[in-house]
C-alpha cells in the first residue's frame, strides 16, 4: 500500500486582543469564532473596513480571516490575507507559518520552506513552524533535515504528538523499526484516540512478523474509528498470512463497504478467494481492482493466474501481456505467459518469455531454467538444455529432476 503523507499541524486561530480596538467586542467575537466561516469572514471584514482600526489589530483580523478562508479551502484568498497580515506586522511569526501551510497545500514547497524558515527566525520556539518545514523537507526527499526539524519541535514541546507521528513515519520508511515504534508509541500515549497512529505502528509489527501485536493495533484503530478502511485491509492481510481466509475476506469486505473504490481491498480479497479455490469470485475482484486502477499490473497478473485455473488460456495470456505492458520488468508475468505458451506447444514464445524473465532476474526460481531446459531438450538442443539443468542444480542442489534430465 502506498506510504501515507505526514500529518499537518494546525495553527490555532483563536487570538486575544492586546490593544484597544475601534470595533466592538461582538464583532471580534464573531470574527474569532471558527464554527461558521462565513460569519467569521464577514465580521473580520467589518473590522478591517473600520477606518480608525489600529495596524496591529488589522494584522490580527487579516490573520483570522485568512484562517477562515483556509478552512473553506479558498487557498488564494488565505494567502492574500496572510500576506496582508505580514505587511501590517512584519514580525508576525504565526502568519508566516500559516502561509507556509497553504503554500505547502498548493504544492509550492520552496515558498513554504521560506515562510517556515522566516517564522523560525522570528520565533525560534515556534514548534509548528518546525513541524511544517519538516513535512516539506520530507516531501522533497530530504529525510535528514525533516528528522532534525521534527526533533527540534519535540525539544520545544515534548508533548507534540504530530511531531512524534511524523518522525516515526520517516523512521518507518528508512527501515528503523525500533525508533519508529518508539515514536508511534509516544504519539499514541499523547493522543490515545489517534487511530492512524495505531495503524502505522501495526504496519511495523506486521512487517516484523509480529502478527498478534499487528492485529491488536489494527483492532484498536477500528475500535476508535470504525470507518478506518486501511485498518480492515491490513488486518485482513495478517489474517490471511495466518491462514484465516474467512476472517481476511470478512475484513476486506468491510473495507470495501466503507470505500467502494478501494482497489487494494478488492485485490487482496481476490487473492483470498483464489487461495480458497473460488476463481470466479477472485476474477470478479481482480476485475474491479483493474476498473478502479487500470495501471495495476499485479491485478492483471493475478487475474491471469485465475483465468488459467479456469482453463482460459487466451484470457491468461492477455492478462499477462497487459501486466508486462504496464510493468516491463515484471519477471513473473513473463514466466506465467511462458508457461501458458509451453503448455500450448508454442516453444519459441515460451523460450523467449523464460529468457526475458531470466534476463530481468538471473536468480529466477529453478523451475524457470528447468522449463526452458526441457524445451531445449525437446528441440534436440542438448548443449543449451544441459546448461539450463546445470543452473537448476546450482540454484537448487536438491533438484532431482535436473539431475535425471541432465543424465
Amino acid at each position: 500500500m502506498p506510504h501515507r503523507a505526514a500529518k499537518v499541524s494546525t495553527l490555532l486561530l483563536v487570538i486575544s486582543l492586546t490593544a484597544a480596538s475601534a470595533a466592538d467586542q461582538k464583532a471580534w467575537d464573531e470574527c474569532n469564532q471558527t464554527g461558521d466561516t462565513g460569519a467569521s469572514i464577514a465580521a473580520c471584514t467589518q473590522i478591517l473596513q473600520a477606518p480608525d482600526e489600529t495596524t496591529s489589530n488589522r494584522a490580527i483580523a487579516y490573520y483570522v480571516r485568512a484562517g477562515a478562508y483556509r478552512i473553506r479551502g479558498d487557498n488564494d484568498h488565505a494567502i492574500a490575507d496572510y500576506t496582508k497580515a505580514i505587511e501590517a506586522n512584519a514580525q508576525y511569526a504565526d502568519a508566516y507559518a500559516s502561509r507556509g501551510i497553504v503554500y505547502q497545500i498548493k504544492g509550492d514547497n520552496d515558498r513554504a520552506i521560506a515562510d517556515y524558515t522566516k517564522a523560525i527566525a522570528i520565533d525560534p520556539r515556534n514548534a509548528n513552524a518546525y513541524v511544517g518545514r519538516g513535512m516539506v523537507y520530507w516531501l522533497k526527499g530530504d529525510s535528514d533535515h525533516a528528522v532534525a526539524d521534527y526533533s527540534q519541535a519535540i525539544e520545544i514541546n515534548p508533548r507534540y504528538a504530530i511531531a512524534y507521528f511524523n518522525r516515526g513515519s520517516i523512521f518507518e520508511a528508512k527501515g528503523e523499526r525500533d525508533r519508529a515504534i518508539a515514536d508511534f508509541s509516544r504519539a499514541i500515549e499523547l493522543a490515545p484516540r489517534d487511530a492512524e497512529a495505531f495503524v502505522r505502528r501495526g504496519t511495523i509489527y506486521q512487517a516484523a512478523g509480529d502478527s498478534d501485536r499487528a492485529i491488536a493495533d489494527y483492532s484498536k484503530a477500528i475500535e476508535i474509528d470504525p470507518r478506518q478502511a486501511e485498518a480492515y485491509v491490513r488486518r485482513g492481510m495478517v489474517y490471511r498470512g495466518n491462514g484465516d481466509g474467512d476472517s481476511a475476506i470478512s475484513d476486506y469486505g468491510k473495507a470495501i463497504a466503507i470505500n467502494g473504490q478501494d482497489a487494494v481491498a478488492y485485490f487482496n480479497r481476490g487473492r483470498a478467494f483464489e487461495a480458497g479455490g473460488d476463481h470466479d469470485l477472485a476474477i470478479a475482484d481482480y476485475s474491479k481492482a483493474i476498473e478502479i486502477n487500470p495501471q495495476d499490473a499485479g491485478a492483471y497478473y493475478n487475474r491471469g493466474i485465475a483465468m488459467l485455473h479456469k482453463g482460459n488460456r487466451d484470457g491468461a495470456i492477455a492478462d499477462y501481456t497487459k501486466a508486462i505492458e504496464i510493468s516491463p520488468g515484471f519477471a513473473d508475468a513473463y514466466v506465467g505467459r511462458g508457461t501458458v505458451y509451453q503448455a500450448g506447444g508454442d516453444r519459441e514464445r515460451a523460450i523467449a518469455d523464460y529468457s526475458k524473465a531470466i534476463e530481468i532476474n538471473p536468480q529466477q526460481h529453478s523451475s524457470v531454467y528447468l522449463n526452458r531446459g526441457n524445451i531445449f531438450a525437446a528441440k534436440g538442443d542438448q548443449d543449451r538444455a544441459i546448461a539450463d539443468y546445470d543452473k537448476v542444480i546450482e540454484i537448487n542442489p536438491r533438484g532431482a529432476a535436473a539431475y535425471v534430465r541432465r543424465g
